[in-house]
């Protein structure tokens, strides 16, 4: 897993790289939990060594986040950790959006407990 050096200049592939790594390990996460789910009903109920694997696989996808999570603390102007969705955030959100200080070029969604005035704000300026 690559890390964030402070001081390093912003660049757009490496913003690529971090959002498919993510998008990655979302989905082996998701599809290995679905199928536990479809043998065990939960995978609470799977073998220890199943449970494990998907651990392993969570703990993959979370490290990603904080990867993306310190990227965007070093370079963008905007707080992003509030707000906005977490997968929108490590997944959708353009290198522009990243790293501007002006108005966004998408209104993101509303994270769980937001408001449109909120988001409106957001949106206009950081």
């Amino acid at each position: 897993m690559a890390s964030v050096s402070i001081g390093s200049v912003p660049s757009e592939s490496q913003w690529l790289a971090f959002q498919a790594r993510y998008v990655a390990a979302q989905v082996a996460a998701t599809e290995y939990r679905s199928a536990l789910k479809r043998q065990y009903r939960e995978s609470y109920f799977a073998p220890a060594g199943k449970r494990a694997r998907l651990e392993a696989l969570d703990a993959r996808q979370s490290k990603t986040e904080e990867v993306i999570y310190a990227w965007l603390y070093e370079h963008s102007p905007r707080r992003w950790s509030a707000g906005v969705p977490l997968h929108f955030v490590c997944s959708r959100l353009s290198f522009s959006d990243a790293l501007t200080a002006g108005r966004l070029s998408v209104t993101p969604p509303l994270a769980y407990g937001g408001t449109p005035g909120a988001m409106a704000e957001f949106v206009s300026h950081a």
